[in-house]
């Protein structure tokens, strides 16, 4: 069964997996905070150079499966699954820096409308994800899952399409049941 999937942020992984996902058949809405981007990835016309990404994106675009949007709120509200996809530059420190994830959680905790299945950056975060969501949402249904992507520069589409292995982190039943809907 196809779901609605929020990819929050459209650089080079974001933009590689909304393609991806929404080719599977999952109806797909990107979102960025930069408005220049969405109007251009919704005329079909892709932000990164990646080999075969501009007919998927038109594809999935005329097709009605992929939309973009800076409208991060509705985006969340609508979907059943937000991949979070946004930069993790390097500190000071020299670990990942969470700003921009931290961004993302605030608006996840606020339009937690109901169940939802969250994919989300590297294994080692998610129990600081899931304990920030819990402090923010409270009370509301959520997973927090863990999908690393191993996609290489030049051969992203490829990588994504034909994975020399999928790795997907997960706690419940509902989380699995619901990433292995999106990946069929």
């Amino acid at each position: 069964m196809a779901q609605n999937i929020a990819v929050i942020g459209t650089g080079y992984v974001g933009l590689v997996v909304a393609v991806g996902l929404a080719d599977f058949g999952n109806t797909l809405v990107g979102v960025d905070i930069d408005d220049g981007k969405v109007a251009k990835l919704n005329a079909g016309i892709s932000t990164i150079y990646e080999q075969g990404i501009q007919e998927y994106l038109k594809g999935n675009i005329k097709a009605g499966r992929l939309s973009f949007t800076t409208g991060i709120d509705r985006a969340i509200q609508k979907s059943g699954a937000v991949f979070i996809s946004v930069g993790t530059p390097q500190t000071v420190e020299g670990s990942a820096g969470l700003s921009q994830v931290e961004s993302v959680l605030e608006a996840i905790a606020r339009n937690l409308n109901r169940y939802k299945a969250k994919s989300t950056v590297s294994i080692g975060t998610n129990r600081r994800i899931k304990e920030e969501l819990t402090k923010k949402a409270g009370d509301k249904n959520f997973d927090v899952v863990s999908n690393p992507e191993f996609l290489r520069e030049g051969r992203a589409i490829q990588d994504f399409f034909h994975p020399d292995r999928v790795v997907i982190g997960y706690e419940s039943k509902k989380a699995r049941k619901i990433m292995e809907e999106i990946y069929r």
